[in-house]
């Protein structure tokens, strides 16, 4: 091939790789917070997620920043991993929409799109925050364009026909689209391209699918990358797309021969034809897998097991709460009081098994502590509701308590997060707590753990002996506090205690919390 002709096509590829990224940057942008609010309302139901992910797809053009942003999701509690399947699912369908605009000679349009976009974006019109996506939209199919021109002096070449023709061997198409997609990271510029080669007569359809196929696993290996540093659930969601795709491939390669027949009976272009194989290969696996979304659910979560609870930012008792009795709204309240301490005790025994580890993080202690403060901001706006209705002066004493409790409970959990920060910066810093040290936080923890289980297992009544019981908790707790810094201060004269002040600090924490229980289990007597 022509060294020339290599520099016309490539620069045209980085403009192309250059547009998509940016659009998908625009769009998020131009859409705001309400990216990640429309992604978790369409979970409600596996068609909608497939829909929405589809089209948030279709607008970001890329199925890996959308998998991507779904474990963003599902890491940090927003939606569940089950809840994240339709959106995974939905988004190979969305990124059909590219091949669609080429095979419609919809390139054509490219250099009204750049110059509405260009001047859109300089204007101080409501119309600004459509300027720049619109101007690297044009900028992709532009580019299409120009690749579609450069290639046309490649139907005289019979090496690269020699080559070309090779990828209708299935194996062989597969690699290439698969290694294709992987050096550009994305699959839209693999059937992009794949089209546009359709489009100037150097492929057809039998070299076309097995590429298309290739590009649609390759584009799950940057998700899988990103996951590697996520929490399990998340990692589910990338191996999810990885499997998703290659389902997808695997159903379809018996009926290859079949397929192109198909495709072929719908006539039209062989570019047209080409971006059709491409909608109707995702279109159909993602049916055919959505049919049976539970048991692939199932066998994720046994290809990557864990014991690990999902912790979802949810209320549980107080979702449906408009419309009941006032009653029934306290005892709602009260239920969900104990979920937040029910909350509190995993986030402490997260922080005691951090403390006692060599490693960790803090993903899900500071995803205990959201929902911890989720709770909180959510039983204040049901108790608002209720005090703006005329009440009896024992339900108004009820509301108080509550209230107040409820703030306790987000006190108790951001005494956690915050422990569990130190213990962490202790170990980034390597200032590592003593041997001596760790013994007495973790003699602490234990006894502050006991007794926040005895507030969430009687809260809101505490009988004489439960308050006893928690009464010589808190005191032989407080003694051991005592005797930790007294310890503590011993081995800092003696040049001892590597964590310095972070030790005292994370004393000050258990005592703040040890307080804070103190004060509930009183005013709920």
């Amino acid at each position: 091939m022509d060294f020339t002709l290599f520099l016309t096509i490539l620069p045209a590829v980085v403009i192309f790789l250059y547009g998509i990224e940016n659009f998908g940057r625009e769009i998020q942008k131009a859409t705001g917070t309400h990216f990640a609010a429309v992604m978790k309302w369409s979970t409600k139901s596996n068609l909608r997620a497939v829909i929405l992910g589809a089209g948030v797809t279709a607008f970001v053009q890329s199925s890996a920043a959308t998998t991507i942003i779904a474990m963003g999701l599902v890491s940090a509690g927003t939606i569940t991993f089950a809840q994240s399947l339709g959106i995974i699912f939905g988004a190979n369908i969305g990124t059909t929409l590219t091949s669609q605009l080429v095979a419609f000679k919809l390139m054509d349009i490219a250099p009204v799109l750049i110059i509405i976009g260009f001047v859109l974006s300089l204007t101080k019109s409501k119309y600004n925050l459509l300027g720049k996506p619109l101007f690297y939209f044009g900028l992709v199919l532009f580019s299409l364009n120009l690749i579609s021109l450069a290639v046309l002096p490649l139907r005289e070449d019979p090496l690269i026909l020699e080559y070309l023709a090779k990828t209708s061997f299935i194996p062989l198409g597969i690699l290439a689209g698969f290694i294709v997609t992987n050096i550009f990271q994305s699959s839209s510029v693999t059937t992009g391209l794949v089209v546009v080669l359709a489009y100037s007569g150097l492929i057809g359809l039998p070299q076309s699918i097995p590429i298309i196929f290739g590009a649609n696993i390759g584009t799950t290996i940057l998700s899988v990358v990103v996951s590697t540093r996520m929490d399990v659930f998340a990692k589910r969601a990338a191996w999810s797309h990885f499997l998703f795709n290659l389902l997808g491939v695997l159903i379809f390669l018996p009926f290859v021969d079949p397929f192109i027949l198909f495709i072929e009976g719908f006539g039209g272009s062989i570019a047209q034809q080409v971006a059709n194989a491409h909608l109707v290969f995702n279109v159909t696996a993602t049916i055919i897998l959505l049919i049976f979304i539970n048991y692939f659910r199932i066998l994720i979560e046994k290809l990557i097991p864990s014991q690990e609870k999902e912790i979802v930012l949810k209320t549980k008792y107080i979702d449906s709460i408009d419309g009941k009795s006032n009653k029934e709204k306290v005892s709602a309240i009260t239920e969900e009081i104990k979920y937040s301490l029910d909350s509190s005790v995993i986030l402490f025994n997260e922080n005691n098994a951090l403390l006692l580890s060599s490693s960790g993080d803090l993903n899900k202690t500071s995803k205990l502590f959201s929902l911890i403060d989720l709770i909180d901001v959510e039983i204040k706006r049901v108790l608002s509701k209720m005090m703006s209705k005329k009440i009896n002066s024992d339900e108004t004493k009820s509301v108080v308590v509550l209230a107040r409790t409820s703030k306790l409970c987000q006190q108790i959990g951001f005494a956690g997060k915050h422990l569990g920060e130190l213990i962490l910066y202790s170990k980034e810093t390597g200032q590592n707590f003593s041997e001596e040290g760790r013994l007495a936080l973790d003699m602490c923890l234990t006894k502050l753990i006991e007794n926040i289980i005895l507030l969430r297992d009687n809260f809101p009544v505490f009988d004489k002996k439960t308050s006893a019981q928690m009464r010589r908790n808190e005191k032989t707790l407080r003694g051991l506090i005592n005797s930790s810094y007294k310890e503590y201060l011993v081995r800092l004269a003696k040049g001892n205690a590597p964590s310095g002040s972070i030790f005292s600090d994370a004393l000050g924490d258990i005592q703040d919390v040890e307080a804070k229980i103190r004060e509930i289990r009183k005013i709920n007597q």
